[in-house]
C-alpha cells in the first residue's frame, strides 16, 4: 500500500499528501489488525469467526450425534514387591525393589509417616523422595523383569535414643534418619522413660513405587521401631492403586535351590535375622540366673519360600508328627550328634502355637534336665505379616549346646571338625524343603531365595574356648566371642562343602589366626554328598 501511494506522489502534478492517502491509511489499518493478531497468537488468545447459516446447519446434525466413547485399556498393575533387608556392618535397612511385571521405568518416595497413635512426627516435608542405593539418585530408573535393586530406605541411631533414655532430657532429633535428596530426614520418638516402654512405640512408613509409564504406583507400608535395642523394618499392610490389585507377593513358580550357595555378610531377610532371638520355654532354660554367663551355643536358622499350609488338611496331629519325624533324621541327628550327647533322648512336643508354630525339645525323661537341643518351625500363613514375619516364608531354627556348655565345659575341635559340622549344617535346608514338599504337600519356590545362618558364640570372651587353635599363631589383641555365617541361595554359588570352607575361613580371620590358610586348602569334603535340590 505504501508503494501504491509512492507511485500515485510521482505520478501527481499536483500537490498530493502522501502520509494521509487512503492506501496509506489502509496499510495502517492492515498493520494494525496484524499486530493484534500476533498478539492473541503469543498469549494463545482464542480469535472467535463468524459461522454464516450455511455452516451451522451443516454442523448441527453432527452436534446432535452420540459421541462414540473409545474404550480406555487399563494400565497394567504395578507388580513391584519391596522386600526388607538389613545390612549387619552399618544397621540399615534396605529394600529390594522385586519387579514381577514387564521393563519399566521407576522412582520411589515416602509418602507418609504416622506413630503408634496416629500422628505425624515433626519432618522436613509430608513425604520425600528414596534414593537408589547404588547410583545414589532419587530419579527414575530401569527395572527389567525380575530385577531387584535395592531403595537406601533407613538407619537407626541407638546411641542417640540411649543418651535420650538414660539421661534427664529428651534433646536428640535423630533417632532414625531416612537417607533423601537434597538432605536426609530424621524423625524422634516421643519422651520415655524405660526402654520397655520404648518397645511400645513405632512408626508407620507408606513407600510408594511410582512407575512413569504407563503411570501407576504400587504403596507398602513399613513398621519400624524397636524390640530391647535392636531396632526393627517389617512389612506392615501392602496396596496397589492399579485396579484395586495389590502389589505381587505370590510365589515364583519352581522349587527352591538348596544346593548352591552365596556367601553375604549383609542382605539377608528379617525372618532370617528374628531367628537369631527365638527361644524356648523350658524349665531348665528359665531357671538360670540372668547374672550367669550364657552356656556357648550353635544355632542354625533357614528360610525357605514355599506355599501356605491349609487349614483342614493335613490333621494338626498329623503336622506335628511329621515334624517330630523329621527332626529324627540322621541329616540332623548326625549334626547334633557332633556337638553333645544324645544317648537315651528323643524329640518331644513342646512350646507350640499350632497349626503354623511346631517346636520340641530333644530330651530324656527328666523335666529339668537341660535338652541336647530345640528345634521350632514356623509355616507360612497369611497373618505373618502382622508379627513382623514375611507370609512367604517356612522358617527353621536349630539350636545346640556343644558339650556340657551348660557348666562351662566343652573341649575345642579343630578346623577340620567345624568344617564337617557347618558343612552338614548346610545340607540342611535341602532336607527340610524335601520335608516340605513331600509331607506337607507345599511347593517351594526360588524366589524369594532361601537364607541360611549359623551363629556360634562362645560362653567366656573368646571363640578358643569352641576352636583348637593349636598350631596357630594367634595375634595379640582382642577376640570375639562369636561368629555370624550368612549365605543365599544362589544357582551360580558354592556347594555346601566350599561355602562352609568358606565360614571356616571367615572365622579364622575374625579370631586373627595367623597362617590357617594352609590349613584350608588340605580340609576334604564329607563322605556323603547329599546338596541335589528337591525333585521337581
Amino acid at each position: 500500500m505504501l508503494g501504491v501511494a509512492g507511485g500515485f506522489d510521482a505520478a501527481s502534478k499536483v500537490p498530493y499528501s502522501f502520509w494521509t492517502s487512503v492506501p496509506v491509511i489502509v496499510a495502517y489499518v492492515m498493520f494494525g489488525l496484524s499486530l493484534v493478531c500476533f498478539t492473541c497468537a503469543i498469549r494463545e488468545v482464542p480469535i472467535p469467526y463468524p459461522i454464516s447459516r450455511r455452516s451451522t446447519k451443516q454442523l448441527a446434525p453432527l452436534a446432535e450425534a452420540p459421541i462414540i466413547e473409545r474404550p480406555v485399556l487399563p494400565a497394567a498393575p504395578v507388580r513391584i514387591r519391596l522386600v526388607v533387608e538389613r545390612d549387619l556392618t552399618t544397621g540399615s535397612f534396605r529394600l529390594v525393589a522385586q519387579n514381577r511385571a514387564e521393563l519399566g521405568r521407576f522412582r520411589a518416595e515416602v509418602t507418609g509417616i504416622r506413630d503408634q497413635d496416629g500422628r505425624a512426627p515433626i519432618t522436613a516435608g509430608s513425604g520425600w523422595p528414596v534414593p537408589w542405593l547404588d547410583v545414589g539418585a532419587v530419579t527414575s530408573k530401569d527395572i527389567p523383569t525380575a530385577g531387584s535393586p535395592r531403595l537406601d530406605f533407613a538407619y537407626f541411631n541407638l546411641a542417640n535414643l540411649r543418651e535420650d533414655l538414660e539421661g534427664t532430657k529428651w534433646v536428640n532429633r535423630d533417632h532414625w534418619t531416612f537417607p533423601s535428596l537434597p538432605s536426609p530426614v530424621t524423625v524422634t520418638y516421643s519422651a520415655v522413660r524405660t526402654w520397655e516402654e520404648q518397645d511400645r512405640h513405632f512408626f508407620i512408613v507408606t513407600v510408594r513405587v511410582i512407575r512413569d509409564d504407563p503411570a501407576g504406583f504400587a504403596d507398602t507400608e513399613f513398621k519400624i521401631g524397636t524390640e530391647g535395642q535392636e531396632p526393627y523394618c517389617r512389612e506392615y499392610t501392602a496396596e496397589s492403586s492399579a485396579l484395586g490389585e495389590s502389589a505381587a507377593d505370590e510365589l515364583v513358580p519352581g522349587p527352591a535351590v538348596t544346593g548352591r550357595w552365596r556367601n553375604t555378610n549383609e542382605f539377608v531377610c528379617n525372618d532370617l535375622l528374628q531367628l537369631q532371638n527365638n527361644s524356648m520355654s523350658h524349665p531348665s532354660y528359665m531357671g538360670r540366673s540372668p547374672q550367669d554367663p550364657t552356656p556357648a551355643s550353635l544355632r542354625i536358622g533357614i528360610v525357605i519360600a514355599c506355599g501356605e499350609i491349609p487349614r483342614d488338611s493335613p490333621p494338626t496331629s498329623s503336622i506335628r508328627a511329621s515334624f517330630l519325624a523329621f527332626l529324627g533324621k540322621p541329616d540332623i541327628m548326625d549334626l547334633v550328634a557332633e556337638l553333645t550327647d544324645v544317648t537315651g533322648k528323643t524329640w518331644k512336643a513342646r512350646d507350640e502355637r499350632p497349626r503354623f508354630n511346631f517346636a520340641a525339645v530333644l530330651a530324656g525323661d527328666d523335666e529339668n534336665e537341660v535338652p541336647a537341643a530345640w528345634a521350632r518351625l514356623l509355616l507360612p500363613e497369611s497373618w505373618a505379616s502382622h508379627f513382623g514375619r514375611d507370609p512367604r516364608y517356612a522358617d527353621l531354627v536349630l539350636y545346640v549346646e556343644p558339650g556340657m556348655a551348660q557348666a562351662g565345659k566343652v573341649s575345642p575341635a579343630g578346623l577340620a571338625v567345624w568344617h564337617e559340622r557347618f558343612a552338614r549344617a548346610v545340607r540342611l535346608p535341602a532336607v527340610l524343603a524335601r520335608y516340605l514338599t513331600s509331607d506337607l504337600g507345599l511347593a517351594t519356590s526360588s524366589d524369594p531365595a532361601a537364607q541360611i545362618a549359623i551363629w556360634l558364640k562362645a560362653r567366656g570372651t573368646s571363640l578358643t574356648e569352641l576352636v583348637d587353635v593349636d598350631g596357630f599363631t594367634v595375634v595379640p589383641g582382642s577376640q570375639p566371642n562369636w561368629f555370624i555365617g550368612l549365605a543365599v541361595a544362589d544357582q551360580e554359588g558354592q556347594d555346601a562343602d566350599r561355602l562352609a570352607r568358606t565360614w571356616v575361613g571367615e572365622m579364622c580371620d575374625s579370631m586373627s589366626l595367623d597362617g590357617h590358610e594352609s590349613a584350608l586348602l588340605s580340609l576334604r569334603p564329607l563322605a556323603r554328598h547329599d546338596t541335589a535340590d528337591p525333585p521337581r
